[in-house]
């Protein structure tokens, strides 16, 4: 990706679409929505609390092994 740009709301249709898509193939700039990078951003924020909340694992050996 060379370029990225964040414009507007998706729609029920999202009739746009195709133009973004056709945009990206030819200029290498992505076109996106800005309800993309909300979903985006939540995503993160799931990965981040997921790892957040995982304990380290244990080791099972004993001082003998």
């Amino acid at each position: 990706m060379s370029g990225l740009i964040i414009m507007g709301r998706e729609n029920g249709t999202d009739s746009a679409r195709e133009i973004r898509d056709r945009r990206s193939a030819n200029d290498r700039i992505e076109v996106r929505t800005y309800d993309w990078l909300l979903r985006a951003a939540r995503r993160a924020d799931s990965l981040a609390w997921v790892c957040s909340t995982k304990k380290p694992a244990t080791s099972t050996k004993t001082s003998n092994d």
